[in-house]
Parts: structure tokens; sequence; C-alpha cells
């Protein structure tokens, strides 16, 4: 054991020593040339070093690809914006958030057609962390322009430019119309994420006229394409009968399959049904108990439903053999 924990530190130290030099001894011109070390240092960093220590990874990770940005290696460019979009830690301490230099970066690689930075340049423009000193107006058509190139790409879902128009995570004023207008396109594309936001829109009412009809239509699209949070959905609607009659036989079959899909919250919806006997059904005290047991320890109610239902299940039995 401690030859192990010898060894791992010593590991340690070497690729601190190793980030320093490479970030102090390798010129501007030769530092494009070592990009690769930016994939398979990190790789090999990923497997060889101790698990648990994540900072030491994170540390020549970062200065690697800073090493290649400052080459103009297109590549680490690219990663090293993305660094910047949070902080990191680096040789010469934290490498802070820098959404305008970001966007620098972003901007020089999409000029090379890559989606994925075209996607960030025009997230940043919608912040107005790029080009801040021209127009507003400006900004955002040229935010669409570049949202429109992403598309047409395919390499960007829709519903992802969806939600940056709908949650502007860099900043910037949110345009939930837009936003409902990408998730249509996506989902009259046959994309079921698209058609869960657009009828999250539909069913809140933001950015399109409120729908529990057009709520239903999405849900149940993008339920039928396998998203589990959709099925959940979907057994809502026939649950509350808001955009669909009310029927509980399809709630039950939609949350029964969202529950084995892996969204956890059925689980306490079909415990419900059965606990309670609704829709003219005799209450199932034993499965409504087996639901909410799969949902204890994910779901924090869920405990407590799960008692109380046991407790009835303790009294019937006693009551019974009176």
């Amino acid at each position: 054991v401690c030859v192990c924990v010898c060894v791992r530190r010593i590991w340690c130290v070497f690729v601190r020593v190793c980030s320093v030099v490479l970030d102090k001894f390798l010129s501007t011109k030769h530092r494009a040339q070592h990009q690769w070390m930016c994939k398979g240092c990190t790789a090999t960093l990923n497997h060889m070093a101790n698990p648990s220590d994540q900072s030491t990874r994170i540390l020549v990770a970062v200065n690697l690809f800073r090493a290649a940005a400052d080459g103009g290696d297109l590549t680490g460019m690219y990663h090293y914006a993305v660094i910047l979009m949070a902080e990191h830690p680096g040789v010469d301490g934290t490498v802070q958030k820098n959404y305008r230099q970001a966007a620098k970066l972003f901007a020089a690689v999409a000029q090379h057609g890559f989606p994925a930075a075209m996607y960030h340049y025009g997230a940043l423009l919608l912040a107005g962390e790029a080009l801040p000193d021209i127009g507003t107006e400006e900004r955002l058509r040229r935010a669409a322009e570049i949202f429109e190139a992403c598309a047409e790409s395919g390499e960007v879902p829709l519903s992802s430019i969806g939600v940056m128009y709908r949650d502007v995570p860099y900043g910037g004023e949110k345009d939930e119309a837009q936003a409902a207008a990408w998730f249509a396109r996506g989902a009259d594309a046959g994309d079921q994420q698209s058609h869960l936001y657009l009828a999250s829109m539909y069913y809140n009412g933001r950015g399109v006229e409120q729908s529990f009809e057009k709520a239903f239509e999405h849900n149940r699209a993008a339920a039928d394409a396998g998203n589990s949070s959709a099925m959940h959905n979907t057994g809502v609607h026939f649950f509350t009968g808001k955009g669909v009659e009310l029927d509980i036989d399809e709630a039950e079959k939609y949350f029964r399959q969202a529950a084995d899909s892996g969204f956890v919250h059925s689980w306490i919806n079909l415990g419900g049904i059965y606990a309670t006997g609704i829709g003219g059904r005799e209450p199932d005290l034993a499965k409504a108990a087996e639901c909410y047991e799969k949902a204890a320890d994910t779901v924090p109610h869920a405990k407590g439903l799960l008692e109380a239902v046991q407790e009835k299940m303790a009294e019937d039995e006693e009551q019974s053999r009176k």
C-alpha cells in the first residue's frame, strides 16, 4: 500500500513538472506541433493517473490546450475557448472565466467551418460577449446567421439552438418565441427532444399561445419516439385530462413505460393510482408499496409514502384478524 501511494505521488509531481516545462520552454512556432499532446496526454492521464487526483489531470490538460491554442492549432483553440467558459486550475494559478477571450477564439475557429465553434460563438453573440461594440440588433442578426449555418451543417441539434434562445446561459435577453420556432423546426424534422421542449412551451404558454392540446400532441410524439420524460408527461395529460380526455388506464400505461425506462418519479404516480384506486378500480396497497419502494432511494418524499402505505397495510391485516 505504501509503495502504491509513493508511486502515485511521484507520478503527480512528474506530470506537474512536465506541464510547467512544456508551458515555459515550447516556443510558439513549435507549440502547434504538440497538438497531439492535448489529446494523447489527457487520455493517458485519465487512464494512468490516480483517479482521485482530478485536479492534476485538469491542470495538465489546461496548459497543454493553452500551448496548442497559442500555436494557432484549431483544435487547441477550440478546447481552450471551452476552458475559458469556466474557471480551471493552471500552472500559474486559476484560469479565470473569460467570455470575451473565448469568443475571439471561437470566432477564429468558426471561420474554418467548425459547427461546434460556430454554436458557441452564436451563444456569446446573444450574450453580448462577442462583438460588444456593435449594436444589439446587428449582434442578434449575426447570431441568427451563425445558428442557421449550424443548422445547415446537420451537426448541431435544432433543439440545442432553441435552448440557447430560451435559457441564454451566458447572458443576454431571452427570446422564447425564437426558441419555440427552433423547437418547431426540430419537431418537424422528427427530433424527440424538440417535441419535448415544444410541448413544455405550449403547456406553459411560453413563446407561443398556451395550448394543452398541442402540448399533449408533442409530448406523445416524443414519448412514442422513446423519450422517458415525455412518457411521464403524456401520463400526466391522461391523468389530469388536460389536452386529452381523462383516461386512468392510459395514464397508468404511460407512467409504467416511463418508470421502466428510468424516469423514477413515475413510480410515485403509479403508486398513487394503486393506493387510491382512482378510476373505479380497487386499491392495491401491495402494488403501491412496490412502486414507492422503487423510488425511495431517489425521491425524498417516497419514503414517507411507503411508510404510510405499509402502516395502512398493517392496520388492515390487524383488522382482518379480529
